[in-house]
């Protein structure tokens, strides 16, 4: 036995969504499909609307391979291990840096289409069926005799003649039975193109049905790209026989159609299975290659055709076979290279099919698809010539369409051709709306939800290639899949239906929690997430699917990082380059490990001030993520305020080594919040699939992420604007450029019982409170708020009729300047220093009992702290200062206010500002009736 005794049996996460090209987009790469670039088996064409096949690209310049990032390959051949590829899906072309490979699925047919099949009756031919398969009528000759016009590429005709020999029938010197397919039969075109097909009889005495499979190319006439070296193929053949140089060679959707029976489509499926093994261990024996990957497609085929309730006795009896025959397979393997690794994984699970989605009837009868039900349904032979697709649909009215097997698209303004769903906010309530109605969504017949989750793309992938995804991503409860017709954007089927069909179980579009696949080595590291490690003789065996694993487990590779197996590099507390407090013997069986998940950048840099207002914004964020790590870059001086503060997980001071140090990470979100060059330098450098904010557009100037921020842009660019029409405080501004609601939320900054203890002992080395703190700093970038210092001094005298013991507060270029007020106030304040770090200044304000400031860094620490504060405002706007209910505005209006000036030769405003305004309002905030 291969696997029996086993001790190395793990889960292996699978790919959102969970179909075999996104999937193994991610083993070749390494990434994302925001990197990668494959996002479905069909991708959209902005332009058109007309689905193409996301595996590859065909232009006049031949094929091109779907992936957009480098791959496993290329990195094997730069570390100078020989490799080769068997059957591996998104290898069409085949990779230059592999030494040998046959590619898998995404092959096209020999007649660059997606496997169409074709169909001889004796009369009345039928319109294709979902598949593409086309019907025409044989020539019937002499009795037994009949003449099968086949079509070939380029419009070319071959004739084939079938004769019926006993119970079977006959072509040139082969015979076989009735009801089965005929062995793998060459197929000749008069311009001497030869390809491989095998024909399937079936029916009456006098009129039977013959069906031949889709016409694959030949490994001795190579016409595509599909094997390397071209002479491997001939190879193959000379030594096993004629095989098909196919994608999908089984005929599952002959099988789906009930075109023939199950016993026949077994058949086929060990001859390919048969075929596989004596082609994957011919590169097993060859000494030459370092590390083999082969694909092992058995298990994904039959498994296609029933698991669970809806297997039949005969499905489930051969699918437990093919468990047997894989093991035998794998057991030879590790009997004949007893010194190899061999790992065997999976790339999916699978789940029942039972009942059919069609999204696009959801959508055309919600209003969101403009589109005619009586439309008729598209099949796979419109991927070639698109005459159906989307031929009801009014663009013009449509704010959302379905494609492939897991996508929505909105009809977004500026990226479809004809889109009216404008960008930024709108878009953002419309994904939202679907989000909300479709996870509601359920069966009609089962009341069942539909759906176990909806997911927004963005959220989901990052990457350059991300543009390729739809905007939600489905994810069906166990028993639901989107119907074939609704993948092609077609409307004629009931929005839940019965599957009626053979193809009954899938694992495209299920929720990926349901259906993980696995790993499986007995010399490979034990733990949640397998890592693939290598030997000097190394060989590997990928399975595609099988049984259903209820499972869920990390990912093995990370972005093309090689994951360490005694170091768990996600977890919060990890360190690297010395052991972390919570375990210092390493990563191993620790209880405190704690992944990241989201991974949120927040870039607001300066000034102190506004950044301690912005830090609200750190209760929607981690409220929009069961698990986040969030990352505030932030200027040095402002740090000691946000370290260790109720929801940042890590500060990075800004210095000049920042950019390259956040750009070599992944962050899931960014949102700058920070106009000046290097915050937005920073934002367009960082790679996350979610921006909010601001950043910088290629003339080096101020740009927006979306039009969420453009409220707050204009703010900066239009005077009049800013000055007498806004009203919103600046956490409502910040709150929207980040596209969310501010709700009230709190200041959260790092000051604690320590920092307030320590402002205390500073305050009573001054003698008895209460205090009441004069903040006479205002910063050099717009002195002219400073309160000028005889007003200042007169404040102070009558604070202390009060009861109050005025307290002045600055910072070191406030020295002279309170030195002065000082002695104008004529012993009635008392100075409590100007050489506090921040956090200790912050801790002296949380214990006054009130805080006369301008609009200044004070002011909002009072405010965060719950200390009432009177703020004065002359030059700045005070309608964009929120304080929270805590506080009262003594507001300077004359015809130039606000100017936002450094400087001004008459200072009108502020010195128009009298003392007894100020101890009026510390009245009203019953700060003197307390005393």
């Amino acid at each position: 036995m291969g696997y029996g005794a086993a001790r190395n049996l793990q889960p292996l996460a699978t790919s959102y969504p969970a179909e075999s090209p996104v999937a193994f987009g991610e083993v070749l790469t390494g990434c994302n499909p925001g990197k990668h670039g494959i996002f479905d088996f069909l991708h959209r064409d902005r332009a058109t609307y007309l689905p193409s096949v996301s595996l590859y690209r065909q232009s006049d310049e031949g094929y091109q391979n779907g992936l957009a990032s480098p791959t496993l390959s290329g990195a094997l051949r730069r570390e100078g291990v020989r490799h080769a590829l068997v059957r591996i899906p998104c290898t069409f072309p085949t990779p230059d840096s592999a030494e040998l490979a046959i590619s898998g699925l995404g092959v096209p047919d020999a007649l660059g289409g997606w496997g169409r099949a074709q169909a001889f009756v004796g009369a009345g031919p039928k319109a294709p069926d979902m598949f593409g398969v086309t019907e025409s009528v044989y020539e019937a000759k002499s009795a037994g005799t009949f003449v099968l016009s086949i079509a070939g590429p380029g419009g070319a005709r071959a004739d084939m003649t079938v004769k019926r020999e006993g119970s079977g029938f006959r072509t040139g010197d082969v015979v076989w039975p009735a009801g089965r397919f005929s062995p793998w039969t060459e197929v000749a075109f008069p311009d001497g193109r030869r390809v491989v097909c095998s024909i399937h009889a079936t029916g009456g005495a006098r009129e039977p049905v013959f069906t031949v499979t889709p016409l694959w190319t030949h490994p001795s006439d190579l016409r595509v790209p599909a094997v390397r070296p071209t002479n491997f193929a001939s190879r193959l053949e000379a030594a096993h026989g004629l095989f098909p140089v196919s994608g999908w060679p089984e005929p599952n959707h002959l099988y789906a159609e009930g075109r023939v029976d199950f016993p026949a489509f077994l058949e086929m499926c060990d001859r390919s299975a048969r075929d596989l093994e004596l082609h994957a261990f011919d590169v097993f024996s060859d000494p030459a290659f370092d590390f083999t990957l082969v694909n092992y497609e058995l298990f994904d085929r039959l498994a296609h055709a029933g698991i669970g309730h809806t297997a039949s006795p005969e499905c489930a009896a051969a699918l437990l076979g093919a468990v047997i025959r894989f093991d035998a397979f794998i057991g030879k393997v590790r009997a004949s290279f007893p010194d190899a690794t061999v790992w065997v994984a999976s790339d999916h699970g699978f789940a029942p099919w039972s009942r059919r989605v069609n999204l696009n009837r959801w959508l055309a009868e919600n209003g969101y698809l403009a589109a005619d039900l009586r439309a008729p349904d598209p099949t796979l032979t419109n991927l070639a010539d698109g005459s159906l697709l989307w031929s009801g649909v009014d663009w013009s009215r449509t704010k959302a369409y379905a494609l492939g097997l897991s996508k929505i698209y909105l009809n977004l303004e500026g990226r479809e051709a004809h889109g009216i769903v404008p960008p930024g906010r709108p878009a953002r309530a419309l994904v939202a709306e679907l989000r909300e109605r479709l996870e509601n969504l359920k069966d009609p017949e089962t009341r069942k939800p539909v759906f176990r989750r909806v997911l927004e793309s963005s959220r989901l992938y990052w990457g350059t290639a991300i543009d390729r995804a739809g905007d939600l991503v489905l994810c069906y409860n166990e028993g639901y899949r989107t119907d074939w017709i609704s993948s092609l954007g077609g409307v004629g089927t009931p929005v839940v239906s019965p599957n009626r069909s053979n193809w009954k179980a899938d694992h495209c579009g299920v929720d990926p929690e349901l259906i993980p696949g696995i790993f499986l080595s007995d010399d490979a590291p034990d733990g949640d997430d397998p890592t693939l490690r290598t030997s000097r003789r190394r060989s590997c065996v990928f399975s595609d699917s099988r049984t259903r694993r209820a499972w869920t487990a990390g990912r093995s590779c990370v972005e093309g990082r090689v994951k360490l197996d005694f170091a768990k590099v996600d977890c919060r507390h990890f360190l690297g380059e010395k052991p972390c407090a919570k375990k210092r013997d390493g990563c191993a069986d620790c209880p405190h490990y704690d992944p990241m998940g989201v991974r949120v950048l927040v870039v607001k840099l300066a000034a102190m001030g506004d950044v301690v207002r912005t830090t609200p914004i750190l209760v929607p964020i981690r409220a929009r993520h069961e698990r986040v790590h969030v990352t505030w870059v932030v200027d040095a001086a402002t740090a000691p305020l946000l370290r260790g503060a109720p929801g940042i997980d890590l500060v990075t001071c800004y210095d000049a080594s920042t950019p390259s140090v956040l750009a070599a990470q992944k962050f899931d979100e960014l949102y700058c919040l920070d106009k000046e060059p290097r915050a937005i330098a920073l934002s367009a450098l960082i790679d996350a699939p979610h921006k909010k904010g601001f950043t910088m557009t290629p003339f080096g100037t101020l740009g927006i992420h979306d039009d969420d921020a453009a409220y707050a842009y204009r703010l900066g660019v239009d005077d009049p604007f800013k000055f007498l029409e806004n009203q919103k405080s600046y956490q409502q501004i910040v709150f929207e450029a980040a596209g969310f609601s501010f709700n009230n939320e709190p200041v959260q900054l790092a000051v604690n019982h320590e920092d307030r203890a320590d402002g205390r002992a500073v305050l009573a080395k001054l003698g008895v409170g209460p205090y009441l703190g004069l903040n006479t700093s205002a910063g050099d970038v717009f002195a002219t708020k400073r309160l000028p210092e005889e007003t200042t001094a007169e404040i102070a005298p009558r604070a202390a009729a009060l009861g109050l013991r005025p307290v002045l507060l600055g910072g070191p270029t406030e020295r002279e300047r309170n030195a002065r007020i000082l002695a104008l106030s004529k012993g009635a304040a008392y100075d409590a220093g100007c050489d506090h770090p921040v956090r200790r200044f912050a801790g002296i304000v949380s214990n006054l009992a009130a805080l006369v400031c301008a609009d200044t860094l004070a002011m909002h620490l009072a405010v965060s702290e719950n200390v009432p504060v009177v703020a004065v405002f002359g030059p700045t706007c005070h309608q964009e200062v929120h304080l929270y209910g805590r506080g009262e505005k003594v507001i300077q209006t004359p015809w130039c206010a606000p100017c936002y000036k450094s400087s001004c030769g008459h200072h009108t405003c502020m010195n128009d500002v009298r003392a007894e305004d100020v101890i009026a309002a510390l009245t009203r905030l019953g700060v003197g009736a307390r005393v």
